[in-house]
């Protein structure tokens, strides 16, 4: 309904997959009708900080999308955590690439919030391609940005990207999926910044764990609590029991000013989901002896082998360091006798081939017996959400896909 007059006419035929007519359902709305229909609210004084800023709808990677009330408390709690992170920052001084959707809660807080309280420039990539991503941080010298694996991804393995400099950058922070170790050496021997990987949720405005910038890292984990933020573990199956020893397994609990109110009109969920004052996240993690946390995988991804617990995590780690791979998804999916077994969805790179043998062998070198994958498919691109979280439901999707045809043929 906004784009240009020509192409507002055009939309509906060369994009006629995404342009459906309104379903006879009361429920369902054109928006220009509801834009009409309304009109201005009006304001009386400044919004209390318990009142609701944002409705943001999860990612949905496993299940229904839910829409999480955050609060202006939340929001203003998450973006001081940050600046307290990086204190080395000058406020009106830095540069940052905001190459994150403003509509989903990392590009919010991290991008757009971030660079506001802090008086940053914001140079906005409204394509957020790699290309362009990092075009848009040679031409204007930006020194931090904030963005998804699958850009520092982009770098380590296209030398086409090479070409361009990255050397103003002072810090990079990665979120909203695991981020490989062996991309981020790559990146890191290429560039000469540093990567900071962090840890976030919808739920938690998002930010809860991030490596120290500047400080002690950890590849491959999420790094310590952000101020004002506890963080515990407990048992997946009895949030009540706590697991108290460094090493010990179980699901993250977060307790901090940037937890959300709620899920809107979803009362059960909210009580599900906060336990006392204390969020269960839905990730299984683990946490060392220096208090880094590492995530292994969510709760509900986690592959049920007649032996033991698979993360499919410790699974995609592997095969990230076949010199062919591009990008890899791991889940589980039952076999006749119902039991769930390991397949692995890989995207090769560029001009490269591989067999199955190839790829099974190379984990039998590097995995235990019963994680190594059963099944191995290639394709073409990695299923992701619009912030770049490995969409796993897709992927069973495009196993039972696959299985139907080749028992068609």
């Amino acid at each position: 309904d906004y784009l240009p007059f020509l192409a507002q006419k055009l939309f509906p035929f060369i994009k006629s997959e995404l342009h459906g007519k309104t379903p006879d359902d009361p429920n369902v709305h054109e928006f220009t009708d509801l834009m009409e229909r309304g009109g201005p609210a009006l304001s009386h004084g400044a919004p209390d900080m318990h009142d609701t800023a944002f409705i943001l709808y999860t990612s949905a990677t496993t299940g229904d999308s839910k829409g999480v009330e955050l609060s202006h408390g939340n929001l203003s709690a998450n973006v001081q955590q940050l600046k307290s992170w990086f204190p080395n920052f000058v406020d009106g001084k830095e540069i940052l690439v905001g190459c994150l959707p403003f509509f989903h809660v990392f590009g919010l807080t991290c991008a757009l919030n971030v660079g506001l309280y802090n008086g940053y420039a914001d140079v906005l990539v409204p394509v957020p391609e790699p290309k362009d991503i990092i075009k848009a941080i040679e031409s204007s010298k930006a020194t931090f940005i904030p963005a998804l694996p699958g850009l520092y991804n982009a770098v380590a393995n296209d030398r086409s990207l090479r070409k361009y400099s990255l050397k103003s950058l002072t810090g990079c922070f990665s979120g909203a999926s695991p981020l490989p170790r062996e991309t981020i050496r790559e990146f890191e021997y290429l560039t000469g910044a540093q990567i900071c990987e962090g840890y976030g949720l919808t739920e938690s405005s998002p930010v809860t764990h991030i490596n120290p910038f500047g400080g002690i890292r950890k590849a491959g984990t999420i790094g310590l609590p952000v101020p004002g933020t506890e963080a515990k573990i407990v048992d997946p199956l009895d949030y009540t029991k706590e697991m108290t020893m460094p090493g010990e397994i179980g699901e993250l609990c977060i307790k901090g000013p940037q937890v959300m109110k709620g899920y809107v009109n979803l009362p059960e969920d909210t009580n599900a989901a906060i336990k006392d004052g204390w969020l269960l996240t839905g990730d299984i993690v683990s946490m060392d002896s220096h208090g880094f946390f590492s995530v292994l995988d969510r709760k509900k991804d986690i592959i049920h082998s007649p032996l033991e617990m698979i993360y499919p995590r410790d699974v995609e780690e592997v095969v990230f360091t076949h010199p062919k791979v591009r990008d890899v998804g791991v889940v589980g999916v039952k076999d006749a006798s119902g039991n769930e077994t390991v397949t692995a969805f890989i995207v090769l790179k560029k001009g490269e081939q591989a067999s199955v043998k190839e790829i099974i062998d190379h984990c039998k070198a590097h995995l235990q017996a019963h994680q190594v994958p059963t099944r191995v498919e290639f394709i073409d691109e990695m299923p992701r959400s619009v912030v770049g979280k490995t969409l796993r439901k897709e992927l069973r999707r495009l196993y039972l896909i696959k299985t139907f045809e080749k028992r068609k043929k």
